[in-house]
């Protein structure tokens, strides 16, 4: 990568605040195949993102050293070829020794945020053995990241015995369209919840600092579990994929505030998926491809587990394309991948929406424009970088507190 996409690494997209439209209800999508990823084992729950000019996936993977699940990166210029597969994240704190999987990135504020699924469940500090969700910071796209010490969203009220109940876990996280904070959508499944085929329901969190988390809205927002959330730049919709391991079928969901969602399992939310899944086979865990902050342009890859034989953990990730209404959004005739991906740079400062829908001539089809990137911390500590800061201070992590300050003793907030 080169030195001005490292350098956009310290920013985020501020997505412009606007009224939400009408509800869109089309979602077009299309199989294309599994990604060409050398990776051991196992590949399902992936994040997505294009950063500059490279995309950047993260997805759950076989563990190391003992534990159940890691986390891999691997970097691409087109979703077509990928880099080498590494580990991008390991178990670091005593409330994930057995896994880190279902990876959730964001940027915000300068850092970078990868949220996933933890669980220890021999020994954690607070005598909790389930499921529940936890983040780890960088201050580059590339790590290194760290963990902050203790959870960020759970219910200790839910079941310990992990084998009863999921309970919390599988985030999504994306910038809240006003630039202010952070939307993690996730999934809670108790002993309760019995509705087929993945029973469980989605709730939402927010917090302001993107570590300090409290509830979004009253209750559960969607009635099945295991969702990725992205929002459309340009129609002011949210969108919404889901599946999990108990079926393969995925479907979507639109909505334009996050709260408010169509409903599940409509006959026409039902995504086209792997057409050759070996009977018996799943689609399961997908994610969608956005920019940093989880917007995209109407435009996207649905990302996902797909089985290349039957039996658990034979997944692969596969790749089919979506568009969110076709009539005002789909230029896949004339760009590649999407029109961000059409308008950008190794620096990240553009991106991109669709002019000519449907057109085949590639110099009238996407429109580029300037992104607007909100303040981070790189005036108050050297490049933005509160995590290096705070580690050199003795702690864990750390994240900017004071975006756009000058004052380098109120600049970051330093946590173990």
């Amino acid at each position: 990568m080169s030195k001005a996409l490292v350098a956009s690494m310290l920013m985020v997209c501020l997505v412009t605040v606007m009224e939400p439209t009408t509800a869109t209800t089309t979602f077009t999508t299309n199989p294309i195949g599994f990604l060409a990823l050398t990776s051991p084992g196992y590949q399902y729950g992936p994040t997505v993102m294009l950063v500059g000019d490279s995309y950047v996936a993260m997805w759950c993977s076989p563990g190391v050293n003992g534990a159940w699940d890691a986390i891999r990166m691997s970097i691409s210029p087109d979703l077509q070829t990928w880099g080498e597969a590494a580990i991008i994240l390991t178990p670091q704190s005593g409330y994930d020794s057995n896994s880190v999987c279902d990876p959730s990135l964001v940027s915000y504020r300068g850092q970078w945020f990868l949220y996933h699924t933890c669980i220890n469940t021999a020994n954690p500090p607070d005598g909790y053995t389930n499921n529940r969700i936890c983040v780890a910071v960088a201050d580059s796209v590339l790590g290194p990241y760290y963990s902050k010490s203790y959870p960020v969203i759970q219910d200790l009220n839910c079941t310990k015995d992990y084998t009863a109940a999921y309970c919390v876990g599988q985030p999504s996280a994306l910038v809240a369209p006003d630039g202010k904070g952070v939307l993690v959508y996730y999934s809670k499944v108790t002993t309760a919840d019995t509705t087929p085929p993945n029973p469980g329901k989605i709730y939402v969190a927010y917090a302001p600092d993107g570590l300090t988390f409290s509830p979004y809205t009253d209750g559960a927002v969607y009635p099945q579990r295991d969702v990725d959330v992205k929002y459309d730049r340009w129609s002011r919709q949210f969108v919404m994929v889901q599946g999990d391991v108990g079926s393969s079928t995925l479907t979507y969901s639109t909505s334009p505030d996050g709260i408010h969602w169509s409903a599940y399992a409509e006959p026409q939310r039902i995504i086209s998926t792997n057409p050759n899944l070996p009977s018996g086979g799943t689609n399961n865990n997908p994610g969608l491809v956005g920019l940093p902050d989880g917007s995209f342009d109407g435009m996207t890859t649905v990302i996902y587990g797909s089985s290349v034989t039957v039996g658990w953990g034979d997944w692969k990730l596969y790749a089919s394309s979506g568009v969110l209404n076709t009539t005002t959004s789909d230029c896949l005739t004339c760009a590649e991948n999407s029109c961000d991906f059409a308008c950008r740079d190794a620096s990240g400062t553009k991106e991109g929406k669709c002019a000519a829908p449907m057109s085949r001539n590639g110099l009238d089809c996407c429109d580029c424009v300037p992104r607007v990137f909100p303040a981070a911390c790189e005036n108050c500590v050297a490049g933005g970088d509160c995590v290096a800061g705070c580690r050199l201070l003795g702690y864990a992590t750390g994240v900017c507190a004071s975006p756009g300050g000058t004052n380098p003793l109120a600049c970051c907030s330093c946590v173990h």
